[in-house]
């Protein structure tokens, strides 16, 4: 077998993952539009890779992480309670939602740079995640936004379903599921429904 040949074959893999890749992610926004709706709350922002500078139109992507071309990985969608806007101020019993995509638990931690693949653990001793976290205001904040208050100065919550408050009088709550036990709907709406169950017990305001 010549060289043309075997980089003929790998770029077919190549091409086999990319197609893989696209229906993967399109479930995974799926899942995030199911789980929000179920939720009641409306869609605000977006964190692609976790890294929003990384992919946009001015950014040199030769100046950036090539692992964060992968916009779904680890990215995070936040949504607010219906009718609210980013502006508004917080208002007790309110909530924002936070859901992050983890389709390998298995990344190392590299910082702004590239994660070597050989420092990844073996495939099949890893996870694909989904993320829910809850911050719920606890009291009225005027003056206040749900960038800074709502969501930059709460912390992510050291276990599911433990809540943990912060100084700024925001409570955070988690849930996190493995992506194999959400590819039927209804395993996706009970996901929901459990979560809605913790923010409720928390103080926030749900459907």
């Amino acid at each position: 077998m010549t060289d043309y040949d075997e980089i003929g074959r790998a770029l077919l893999d190549v091409r086999k993952a990319y197609r893989l890749l696209y229906l993967f992610q399109r479930r995974l926004l799926d899942l995030a539009a199911q789980v929000s709706e179920r939720l009641g709350q409306e869609f605000w922002w977006w964190l692609p890779a976790g890294d929003q500078a990384a992919i946009q139109g001015g950014t040199n992507p030769l100046e950036r992480s090539a692992w964060k071309m992968l916009p779904l990985f680890g990215a995070r969608f936040l949504y607010l309670p219906p009718g609210v806007r980013a502006g508004d101020p917080p208002q007790g019993g309110q909530w924002l939602l936070e859901l992050i995509l983890g389709p390998d638990d298995g990344e190392p931690e590299a910082g702004r740079g590239d994660p070597d693949p050989a420092d990844f653990p073996d495939p099949t001793q890893c996870h694909s995640m989904i993320y829910l976290h809850a911050r719920i205001i606890q009291a009225d904040m005027p003056g206040k936004n749900w960038w800074s208050y709502g969501y930059e100065k709460s912390e992510w919550p050291e276990l599911d379903e433990v809540a943990k408050d912060n100084d700024a009088g925001v409570r955070v709550i988690g849930l996190s599921r493995d992506l194999a036990v959400l590819m039927d709907p209804s395993a996706v709406d009970a996901l929901a429904d459990r979560f809605q169950e913790l923010v409720k017990g928390q103080g926030g305001n749900v459907p």
